[in-house]
């Protein structure tokens, strides 16, 4: 009897120590990232990657994060009115937590894209949210993170327009939505994207070692009783 008791006290620290490992678990979303550093002399310049808008440049500067294993850009343009539009190739991608930095530097003059059409009459979404730091992606591509309670996201009016975005931070539940309007040129959409503290009460699926450890507990049980 008192053998089954040891057995039995050893099984409820294991299921003990199990529940508190699972507890503690994070759960990771998304991959692996690296950036794109785009400096520039011209504040307020429009980066392009491969004629995707991603973003202004401010205080000389411009971070674009990447999934380290999405397609690989592969150009680049920088343009701003009253200035000569810079294009370039892109021959290197970011691996993990790397940083990758293109340096660009604009000339007065009139703007010459090449390469295509670059620029376009666009529009904006504006994301409010409660939560710094939070990714906000469209249709699976990021856009950027909240920062100071936005982020205002640049798209083309005659573009093809996109129909859902997610907004999402480690800690909280993440939201997902669909667009029912693009905004018109130089107009904007406003898209309240509040999000929810994961509840610290959520149940946690129980882990193999969990299973086997209850198990053995029932195990025991039915052997002290027929003792």
């Amino acid at each position: 009897m008192k053998h089954g008791m040891v057995i039995l006290g050893c099984a409820l620290l294991l299921l003990g120590a199990t529940a508190v490992s699972s507890a503690g678990a994070v759960v990771t979303v998304g991959g692996d990232v690296g950036w794109y550093l785009v400096t520039c002399n011209v504040d307020g310049a429009s980066v392009y990657f491969d004629d995707q808008y991603m973003g202004d440049t401010e205080n000389g500067r411009l971070k674009i994060e990447v999934y380290t294993t999405a397609t690989p850009y592969t150009a680049y343009a920088v343009s701003k009115p009253g200035y000569v539009t810079v294009t370039g190739t892109i021959d290197r991608y970011p691996g993990k937590d790397e940083t990758v930095e293109i340096l660009v530097t604009l000339a007065a003059g009139t703007p010459t894209p090449e390469g295509g059409l670059i620029g376009g009459d666009v529009g904006f979404y504006l994301f409010t949210s409660n939560v710094e730091g939070a990714k906000v992606y469209f249709d699976g591509e990021y856009k950027g993170e909240i920062e100071n309670g936005q982020l205002k996201v640049a798209v083309y009016t005659t573009g093809t327009p996109y129909t859902g975005y997610k907004v999402e931070k480690d800690g909280y539940e993440p939201l997902d939505g669909t667009f029912s309007a693009v905004p018109p040129k130089d107009g904007e959409i406003t898209v309240d994207a509040d999000l929810v503290p994961v509840s610290t009460g959520a149940a946690t699926p129980l882990s193999p070692v969990t299973v086997l450890a209850a198990c053995l507990v029932g195990l025991v049980l039915a052997a002290s009783l027929r003792k």
